[in-house]
């Protein structure tokens, strides 16, 4: 299956660049295209890895169990304070009694 669904990409890539450059399918140019993205599409994954690689290196596991626990007490606080506040008062998209 893996084959097939790389063989339909690869003609619907070259099909691509045939339609952009008025040229058939089999032309040198079509492939010079795709070999050039290829090139760039290596090129970025290649950026991708490093860049994951920094993000790990610079990783605190106690910086950042620290920011959990900070957004979680304030996700309770704000949840304890709506909770408060929408028993004393009404919401703010209720239309007091007075102009209906």
């Amino acid at each position: 299956i893996f084959m097939a669904v790389m063989a339909g990409g690869g003609y619907m890539h070259a099909n691509k660049w045939a339609q952009r450059e008025k040229v058939e399918v089999y032309d040198p140019a079509v492939f010079a295209h795709m070999a050039d993205d290829a090139k760039r599409w290596s090129l970025q994954r290649w950026k991708d890895v490093q860049a994951i690689q920094i993000a790990m290196n610079r990783l605190n596991p106690n910086d950042a169990m620290e920011a959990v626990m900070k957004a979680s007490q304030k996700a309770g606080a704000m949840a304890n304070a709506a909770a408060q506040g929408g028993a004393e008062a009404p919401s703010s998209h209720q239309v007091p009694q007075a102009q209906r």
